[in-house]
C-alpha cells in the first residue's frame, strides 16, 4: 500500500469530503503509512533537494504540494515532521514566500 492509500482516507474523512466517520483503524493505518513513508521522503529531500526544497535548489510543485498536504497532516498529526528536518525546512521555507503565504491565508483548504 502506498502513502496515499494509508493517509488520504483517513484525511478526506475527516474533513468531511468523504462520507461516513473516522474509525480507530482508518486513523492507525494513517498513523502507520506516515511512519512508514515519512523516511522514504526524508532521504529523497536529503538526496535530491537542498535545505527548503524537495528537488533541486528552487520552488518545485511538489514543494507546494507536499507542504499543502504537511498542513493537513499537521492537523490530525501535530508531531508528524518532528524527526524530519529536511521536511520541516520545505515547509518553513514554502511557508515563508510572501505571496504563497497571502494565497495560504485567503485560502484555508485542507488540501
Amino acid at each position: 500500500m502506498d502513502y496515499f492509500e494509508n493517509v488520504m482516507p483517513f484525511l478526506v474523512t475527516s474533513e468531511g469530503l468523504w462520507p461516513g466517520d473516522v474509525s480507530e483503524q482508518m486513523k492507525q493505518r494513517a498513523e502507520e503509512g506516515v511512519a512508514k513513508h515519512l523516511p522514504l521522503f526524508e532521504r529523497f529531500a536529503m538526496d535530491y533537494g537542498t535545505f527548503g526544497h524537495l528537488v533541486g535548489t528552487s520552488l518545485t510543485w511538489i514543494d507546494l504540494l507536499m507542504t499543502d498536504h504537511f498542513r493537513s497532516l499537521l492537523k490530525y498529526f501535530p508531531h508528524a515532521l518532528i524527526g524530519y528536518p529536511a521536511l520541516s525546512g520545505v515547509r518553513k521555507v514554502v511557508g515563508a514566500h510572501p505571496k504563497l503565504r497571502e494565497w495560504r491565508n485567503a485560502h484555508d483548504q485542507p488540501f
